[in-house]
C-alpha cells in the first residue's frame, strides 16, 4: 500500500505504525517546498529515497504546481492541501488500488481541515481507495514514539522555511515546538535534524497566532514538568507562550513580515548600488 509521506511528525509515525503494510512512498514536489528551490527538493528526495531504502519500499516522486493554483483560492491548509492531495491520488488510481493519507489530528481532535476523516475517504472510487490514517494518539505522542527510531531522529523534516542549506530551520514554530518536546525527552542532542541548540529564549518568543497551536505548547509544558521539572526557564518560556495575547501574536508576525520585506527591498537596493558602481 502506498502513502504519502513528506517526512514530518504525522508521515514518520504512519510510516513506523503501517511499516508492515506499506509498499512505497510518495512525495510531492511543490506543496511544501517551491518547484525552483532546488537545495531543499534535492535534500528532501535525498532524505525519501534514504528512509525507503532502510525501510525496503520504493520512493515515488511527484511534481505539481496546484500549490501556486490554489493559493488564490483559499487557504492552503484549511481548504487546498487536501484537495492537492487527493488530485495527485486520483492521478495515480490505476497504478496503485489503495493509498494512506497520515492524519494531522488524532480521533478525538478531528474537525474541518483540508485533509481529515470525514472528506479523504469520498475520493475513493471502484479504482482507488483513499485511507486517513488518523488515530488516537496527539502529535506529542507522536513524537514520543518516534523519540526512539534512530531513522526519525536523523530525517525528521518539520520546516517549511527557506533558510538556505537548513533541512530544519530550527527556528520558526514548527521547529522549535518541536525541538521542545525533544528536549523534554532528552533526545535532542541525539536527532541530526535540528542542529542548531535550543534555548529558553527562544522559546519564549514563539508567537502563536491560533488557538490551535496553543494546545501543543500546552503538552510541551507538560511534559517537562513530568520529565524535566527543573527546567524552570524552558516551562517558564511555554507559559509566555501561553499568555500572550492571540491578536497581539497575529500583529506581531505581520510586523516582521514587513520588517523582512524591508530588509529584502534594502539588500536587493544595495546590491543593485553596488553594482552600479563597478
Amino acid at each position: 500500500m502506498p502513502r504519502f509521506f513528506q517526512g514530518g511528525v504525522d508521515s514518520f509515525f504512519t510510516l513506523l505504525k503501517g511499516r508492515d503494510e506499506l509498499t512505497d512512498l510518495v512525495y510531492i514536489h511543490g506543496f511544501d517546498v517551491r518547484l525552483d528551490d532546488w537545495p531543499r527538493r534535492h535534500a528532501i528526495a535525498s532524505m525519501g529515497g534514504a528512509v525507503a531504502a532502510s525501510m525496503g519500499m520504493r520512493f515515488i516522486e511527484v511534481e505539481s504546481n496546484l500549490a501556486r493554483v490554489l493559493e488564490d483560492f483559499g487557504s492552503w491548509p484549511l481548504h487546498g492541501h487536501g484537495f492537492a492531495l487527493m488530485s495527485v491520488a486520483r492521478a495515480l488510481a490505476g497504478d496503485i488500488s489503495e493509498i494512506r493519507v497520515p492524519g494531522t489530528h488524532s480521533l478525538k481532535g478531528q474537525k474541518p481541515w483540508g485533509s481529515w476523516l470525514d472528506t479523504d475517504p469520498l475520493f475513493s472510487d471502484q479504482r482507488l481507495s483513499v485511507v486517513h490514517d488518523a488515530c488516537e494518539a496527539e502529535r506529542v505522542d507522536k513524537i514520543i514514539a518516534l523519540a526512539d527510531q534512530p531513522l526519525a531522529l536523523r530525517y525528521l523534516r518539520v520546516c517549511w522555511g527557506r533558510v538556505d542549506g537548513m533541512y530544519n530551520c530550527c527556528r520558526c514554530e514548527k521547529c522549535l515546538r518541536t525541538m521542545a518536546t525533544l528536549h523534554a525527552l532528552g533526545k535532542l542532542e541525539a536527532s541530526a535534524a535540528f542542529p542548531l541548540p535550543l534555548s529558553a529564549s527562544l522559546v519564549g518568543r514563539v508567537l502563536l497566532p491560533r488557538y490551535g497551536l496553543r494546545a501543543y505548547a500546552r503538552e510541551n509544558m507538560e511534559l517537562l514538568q513530568r520529565y524535566r521539572p527543573d527546567e524552570r526557564e524552558m516551562i517558564a518560556a511555554l507559559r509566555k507562550q501561553l499568555r500572550r495575547p492571540i491578536w497581539l501574536s497575529i500583529r506581531l508576525i505581520k510586523w516582521h513580515k514587513r520588517i523582512n520585506r524591508w530588509r529584502n527591498h534594502a539588500a536587493r537596493l544595495n546590491a543593485w548600488i553596488q553594482g552600479g558602481a563597478r
